[in-house]
């Protein structure tokens, strides 16, 4: 019969704390692996997954004033309405438009658009 002394007692706490590290770093694996296939431009994931930081894939306030940057004040609306609302949907790449054009977002960022 195995006899419960402090050595005992001991290995299996460190056996236990091992086995939970173990687990622990897995589901980080895996959770990392799911952020790399998101911020992957061959990928596929259009959902961010829960641990995802919102400010790495939405538009900026330095951004957005730089979009918004000679619009009249009617557009602005407009296209924070745009922005606000595809956002707010969880979308990444989106097109955003006015009477005199559209811009093409990505991950926050202009990517494209025309004048």
């Amino acid at each position: 019969m195995i006899e419960f002394n402090e050595q005992t007692i001991a290995f299996l706490v460190a056996a236990a704390a091992a086995i939970w590290k173990w687990i622990e770093s897995r589901q980080t694996s895996a959770e990392l692996q799911q952020t790399q296939d998101f911020f992957d431009p061959e990928g596929r994931v259009d959902t961010p997954p829960a641990n995802t930081p919102r400010r790495s894939y939405q538009m900026s306030a330095s951004v957005r004033e730089y979009l918004m940057a000679g619009h009249t004040e009617q557009e602005r609306a407009e296209l924070e309405k745009q922005i606000d609302a595809a956002e707010a949907s969880g979308r990444i790449e989106y097109t955003i438009s006015w009477s005199g054009g559209y811009y093409r977002i990505q991950y926050g960022q202009i990517v494209g658009g025309s004048r």
